[in-house]
């Protein structure tokens, strides 16, 4: 997590830093689970490309450049699973440092 970036995309407001962190990790968990289900690939770089532009609203570095390397791999139809487990072991790392900062600012 880029600190640095949350802090300026809420220009210091702690409690929009607050919301917008619990919104990616609400939506992080739906996308990984809609993934599970194997939807076509148009559904799956959309999917991908959503959380791609989350993870970077909120600084999520390691989550935004593993969906834009499995976003670019289905675009360019190639075999996506390698790049779509990086994305889930990005999110399944990410997550509990957002846990960890909604604590320590509760």
């Amino acid at each position: 997590m880029e600190l640095a970036h949350l802090e300026e995309a809420t220009a210091g407001d702690e409690e929009l830093a607050r919301e917008l962190l619990a919104l990616f990790v609400g939506q992080a968990r739906d996308i990984v689970r809609r993934l599970e289900g194997a939807p076509p690939d148009r559904e799956r770089r959309e999917l991908v490309h959503t959380l791609k532009g989350s993870a970077a609203a909120i600084g999520a570095v390691a989550v935004a450049r593993a969906a834009d390397a499995c976003e670019a791999a289905l675009a360019a139809g190639q075999q996506a699973d390698a790049p779509l487990d990086a994305l889930r072991r990005a999110v399944a790392d990410t997550l509990p440092a957002i846990a960890d900062l909604e604590q320590r600012d509760a």
